[in-house]
């Protein structure tokens, strides 16, 4: 099913609408409003039902198959019915936007009608991408279920035969031989059907990645068994009444078919291996969040809650991050942001309030769950893909070596026809240079699969250059086909890994750099203290001790970092090392204050202070260079998937140029001569009745059937063979006036003369179908040779880009090809080449969009990365248990004082208890309204809107938070 943008070329020129219109003020017209909602609505309509069509067609036929075969609680309708749902949520919430733009294209002005024109064709095209990789993604989930089911019915079949097989000798001698035929004639129906299971298994081999490597394996196992060899020698042993010998053959191709199942069902995991990483993913939080849900709702709030609010920020985090691996999902990004709010909550002392938030996440987390499944369907990586400089290497050396050997290939072919002894040579060097490509190297699976399968076709091709002419240069191709594949998936390899190191270069990055922020906010805070003891009064030993340990956090920190960044961030690094000396001499002085505490510290203190704040200052630019390299990374990750993601751009766009440029079918025109002639066929045969041959007399309503059937062959004949319809016409008319001399009072000469001419025309236009339908056949040669070429020169374009897009254009090429060899003498061959050659190309379409879907994806993530590495980490709040400031002040103590004698008066007891503090009511008020005041008093206040502003005074009023509390708690249990 081709399928185009909703706009190809041009804009739609504005028409005047027909019924009522209102004046512009310009001497223009245009629609009423009733008018213009009514075309908006319909337009609606049709884009809905058009996108439907695309995806969800197939979708309802399967729902409706397996309900009918009462499969409803299997998984693949479960999975089914989410893929339907996922669609419908997509249709609904990005069609409306091209609905739009397509009504404001209708009342633009002029020169806005090409740009708003242009935006609707990019908005359609961006969901006509997204929904060709959906109706991929079904196709083949369908396939592989269907492969698979077809395999179990083929095991249980030949299973059957072999059980008959081997109860054969044990039978009677005349049940033996009606069971042993029965047997036979079923061996050989299970070997028609194995065949066409071959082909499958074939052309799923071609898709790219894991999939298509697995089942090149199972490819490798039929061929390396010869299964259909196996079945035939079976049915042959059984006619022979070797019943043993037959047992032997069927065995070998159970073992075999068992394999490939095994392998299938492989196939199965890989494609819903992402999937179910994702929904598992979910589900585990989603038992996360009822577990603290259920915790919250027993909490007592005047308790502390610290450990709450870190499992549900550490909750909202998990969620964020998972929303922008799982893109597409709104109910997973409404759940963040109800974790988020949860958290604040919590955090606020008002675990009640958190309760509501927390249903939400876990509503949210569930509809996702369902989501999940269709957003998470972006073509998965090799689960051995590394990033290493290594891996990288080793992938570049192979897509050098294999770029040299399909070059070399390709001369091989050309001398395939001509010069065999030379291709061969050739081919046996291809074959030593392929099969060394893999050695010490650490490649990923499908590149291996691929390289090996690539070795197995050239040294096939040498082998086959004895053959015939023909046979050699397909051999040659065949092997040339593979290599290009094997190169493709290298490609392909390649460019994800190399996204894959920047992506961790950026993370690794950024997180050293929040990791040094905080070591230098850690070690400011040694250098104040440090410098406030040797002001003061010294440092005491347990004080220098805690101050010690900060001390070898940071170093360690520093270290750790340095190491870590060495080659990504060599400024970086250089100033981490710069800053061992002063970290190392802080230490130091440290390590002397503490074994001379109290006044003898004082130059120790000071010193370690002023080389604390030395290494502060020195791990704030470290971090900074930090930022500086993460941003770089992210950047240069965005510039190479931008990259990447117009290579697949353009393969795309030539690949749905190849399609709409596609001649039109010939097929069904083939088909409708081929139904002509056969129903000449049976008014010649009628017409044979009707003049008395093969009866004892003239047969007048087998001349009226004449007149039938002409008329049927000349309706069916007239767009194509017009001489044949005009020959049928004479045809009717003299059958006509045979049927009426055949009447009793009619001249049975002039009826028989009138038969005669019949027949003639009969035979005639028989002719000059047979001619209108080989005109069409060499027609139709010449399109399916074209599209052959056209697609060969495709393969280029989608090699560097995805291994399945490649091919399935081989896969068109060769169908094509095969096909127009045939022609004209076979006509019959049309119509499934076309069907193919059709479904081959849309698959290349469908892959590459998904391919864009993907780096779409990652070009998005690349692009938010970069923004946010290029923003300062924020400093940590005081309740944040990786904040310094979190581990509790310091208390030292102070100068010994009295309290002052008491006053001579009566104790004078309060009107009201204070409320949570030391402070009397009205001063607490007192102060509350003056900093409402002070605040209502700076001229940007008055500038806010009026919901800001008194947010702000209404937080003016609020208790601290709860983590403030916790320090001050710490703090006061920490005095003397």
């Amino acid at each position: 099913m081709a399928v185009a943008p909703l706009f190809a070329q041009d804009p739609p020129k504005a028409s005047v609408p027909a019924g009522p219109t209102r004046s512009t003020g310009s001497g223009e017209t245009s629609p009423s409003a009733e008018q213009a909602l009514a075309r908006k609505q319909e337009i609606q309509r049709r884009v809905r039902a058009m996108a439907r069509d695309l995806v969800s067609a197939i979708l309802d036929i399967q729902l409706q198959q397996l309900r009918e075969n009462d499969l409803e609680g299997s998984e693949l309708y479960r999975d089914i019915e989410a893929m339907r749902g996922q669609i419908d949520a997509l249709i609904e919430s990005e069609m409306p936007q091209v609905v739009t733009l397509l009504a404001e294209i209708q009342t633009a002005q002029p020169e806005q009608r090409e740009k708003t024109f242009v935006a609707a064709r990019q908005k359609s095209r961006e969901i006509l991408v997204r929904l060709l990789a959906e109706r991929q993604r079904v196709l083949r989930r369908l396939r592989i279920a269907e492969l698979a089911a077809q395999v179990r019915q083929l095991l249980q079949a030949e299973t059957k035969i072999l059980d008959t097989t081997r109860s054969l000798p044990e039978q009677p001698s005349a049940q033996r031989e009606t069971l042993a035929l029965a047997a036979i004639e079923d061996q050989r129906d299970a070997k028609a059907v194995y065949l066409r299971l071959h082909e499958t298994v074939r052309e799923v081999a071609t898709w790219g990645g894991e999939v298509g490597a697995l089942a090149s394996a199972g490819l490798q196992v039929l061929q390396k068994a010869q299964v259909d060899a196996e079945m035939e020698n079976a049915a042959t042993r059984l006619e022979q009444a070797r019943f043993t010998d037959a047992v032997a053959h069927e065995e070998n191709a159970i073992r075999a078919l068992k394999e490939l199942l095994a392998i299938l069902e492989r196939v199965q995991g890989a494609l819903k291996g992402q999937r179910d990483s994702a929904e598992q993913a979910i589900r585990e939080m989603i038992d996360r969040q009822a577990e603290i849900r259920e915790a919250t709702r027993q909490a007592d709030p005047e308790r502390d809650l610290k450990q709450l609010v870190e499992q549900q920020i550490q909750l909202h985090k998990d969620l964020e991050a998972l929303s922008r691996q799982v893109q597409g999902v709104p109910p997973l990004e409404e759940a963040s942001k109800a974790a988020e709010e949860a958290a604040d909550r919590l955090f606020e002392g008002k675990p009640q309030e958190a309760v509501p938030q927390q249903d939400k996440v876990l509503d949210r987390l569930a509809q996702a769950a369902q989501s999940a499944p269709q957003a998470a369907k972006a073509p998965q990586q090799p689960r051995d893909l590394e990033a290493t400089p290594q891996a990288i290497a080793d992938l570049e050396a192979a897509r050098r070596d294999l770029r040299k050997i399909l070059d070399e290939q390709k001369q091989a072919s050309a001398v395939a026809a001509d010069q065999p002894a030379e291709a061969r040579s050739r081919e046996e060097k291809i074959a030593r240079e392929l099969g060394e490509v893999p050695n010490n190297r650490r490649l990923p699976e499908p590149v291996t699969a691929r390289t090996a399968e690539a070795q197995r076709a050239a040294s096939e091709a040498a082998a086959r250059m004895e053959s015939p002419r023909a046979q050699r240069a397909e051999a040659a191709r065949a092997a040339e086909q593979a290599i290009q594949r094997a190169l493709s998936e290298t490609e392909r390899a390649l460019a994800d890994a190399q996204r894959q190191q920047l992506r961790e270069a950026m993370n690794s990055l950024a997180k050293a750099a929040e990791e040094v922020q905080q070591a230098a906010a850690l070690e400011r805070e040694v250098a104040r203290d440090a410098k406030q003891g040797g002001e003061q009064r010294g440092l005491e030993s347990n004080e220098a001790r805690q101050l010690s340990q900060k001390q070898a956090d940071v170093k360690k920190t520093a270290e750790e970092a340095g190491a870590r960044v060495e080659r990504s961030a060599p400024e970086a690094a250089k100033t981490l090392a710069s800053a061992r000396q002063p970290i190392q001499q802080a230490a130091e002085q440290l390590e002397v204050a503490g074994r001379q505490p109290g006044e003898a510290s004082k130059p120790a203190a000071i010193e370690a202070g002023a080389q604390a704040e030395k290494a502060a200052q020195q791990l704030s630019q470290a971090a900074q260079q930090l930022r500086d390299a993460a941003t770089k990374a992210a950047e240069r990750l965005e510039q190479l998937t931008r990259e990447q993601l117009e290579q697949a751009q353009q393969a795309l766009a030539s690949v749905e140029k190849a399609i709409a440029e596609r001649p039109s079918p010939l097929a069904e025109r083939i088909d409708r001569l081929a139904r002509a002639e056969e129903h000449v066929r049976k008014a010649q045969a009628e017409q044979e009745k009707a003049r008395g041959q093969g009866a004892e007399k003239p047969d007048a309503q087998a001349q009226a059937r004449v007149a039938e059937e002409a008329q049927a062959a000349q309706q069916l004949a007239q767009p194509d063979a017009p001489k044949a319809a005009a020959t049928l016409a004479d045809a009717r008319k003299e059958s006509a006036e045979a049927q009426r001399q055949l009447q009793p009072e009619g001249d049975r000469q002039a009826a028989a003369k009138a038969q005669e001419q019949t027949a003639q025309h009969l035979r005639q236009a028989a002719h000059e179908l047979a001619e209108a339908k080989s005109r069409l056949a060499e027609q139709s040669a010449k399109d399916l040779a074209a599209q052959s070429q056209a697609a060969r020169r495709l393969e280029d374009q989608a090699t560097p880009v995805d291994p399945g897009a490649t091919g399935a254009l081989q896969s068109a090429e060769n169908q094509a090809a095969k096909a127009a060899s045939q022609l004209p003498q076979s006509p019959d061959v049309v119509p499934p080449a076309e069907k193919g050659v059709a479904e081959a190309m849309d698959r290349a379409a469908a892959d590459l969009a998904a391919r864009i879907q993907e780096l779409a994806q990652d070009q998005a993530l690349a692009q938010a990365s970069a923004a946010q590495a290029a923003s300062p980490a924020p400093a940590p709040k005081p309740s944040d248990s990786s904040s310094p400031a979190a581990q509790g002040g310091g208390v030292r103590k102070g100068p010994v004082a009295k309290n002052p004698p008491p006053a001579d008066r009566p104790v004078e007891v309060p009107d009201r208890l204070p409320d949570r503090d030391s402070r009397g009511a009205a001063a607490a008020a007192g102060e509350a309204e003056a900093a409402r005041d002070r605040v209502s008093e700076e001229p940007w206040f008055a500038q806010l809107p009026p919901e800001i502003r008194a947010a702000i005074r209404a937080n003016a009023q609020r208790r601290p938070p709860r983590g403030y509390e916790e320090r001050l708690q710490r703090y006061f249990k920490n005095l003397d």
